[in-house]
């Protein structure tokens, strides 16, 4: 009995329907009750039964609304609690597809770049650091290999930097990618815009491009296009 409570009421939501079905279960009580005083006989389980499914008992137009909720709350209140897994297995089921389509609770799918740059803006350790890669989010087409461009690096407030593409070969990178860069050293030649903000005297190179997909356990981006390995094998 004490796991099949738990499963009816291990989250907010199953707790609430248990409230939901306890007012249903009240409203039932007291419609018995009254059809009782009206002369109903209930000395048999399928008088009891009778109240619930069989409409020639059901409240009138003319009866207490409070007799009438229990046909909405009981059924509402079994569904939020024991009836609930059911629900969101069924979610899942119309939402994604099939069991081998089913997305892993591990990996955050992102509806594109930009969604996965402000997530990391948000919530990520965005910290600049000597050689610790970073994200950011292509503001240009390369025109030609290994030609500089503009892009915004994730932060708080992000902010915009010019940065190499030594590594990334013959493949260019295009407005809106994803992508890893990572600082390298600082400028000597301080602008206006770099003042008052060292995030911005960093000089950055692109070592990766990234998928929009972040693996919470691993805590790693998917990683479309490895440039430093590339290179390096």
């Amino acid at each position: 009995m004490k796991k099949i409570w738990e499963y009816g009421t291990s989250s907010p939501i199953q707790r609430v329907g248990l409230i939901i079905l306890s007012i249903g279960l009240l409203s039932y009580l007291a419609w018995v009750f009254a059809e009782y005083r009206y002369g109903y006989d209930y000395r048999y389980i399928d008088r009891w039964v009778g109240v619930i499914f069989d409409p020639d008992y059901y409240p009138r137009n003319r009866d207490f609304l409070f007799f009438h909720l229990y046909l909405y709350l009981i059924p509402i209140g079994l569904l939020m609690t024991w009836g609930y897994k059911l629900l969101v297995k069924l979610k899942k089921w119309v939402m994604v597809g099939n069991k081998k389509e089913l997305v892993n609770d591990q990996i955050l799918h992102f509806k594109d770049n930009e969604a996965a740059f402000d997530m990391a803006c948000k919530f990520m350790d965005t910290n600049i650091v000597q050689d610790k890669p970073v994200i950011a989010i292509s503001m240009q087409d390369m025109k030609k290999p290994s030609e500089p461009i503009m892009i915004k690096v994730a932060g708080d407030p992000s902010f915009f930097a010019h940065t190499a593409t030594n590594y990334t070969g013959d493949h260019l990178i295009k407005k809106g990618d994803l992508i890893g860069v990572m600082p390298f050293k600082k400028t000597e030649n301080i602008t206006s815009y770099m003042e008052g903000d060292e995030r911005k005297q960093w000089l950055f190179l692109v070592i990766s491009e990234i998928n929009p997909r972040y693996h919470t356990t691993k805590q790693m981006w998917s990683i479309k296009k490895d440039f430093l390995r590339e290179t390096t094998d």
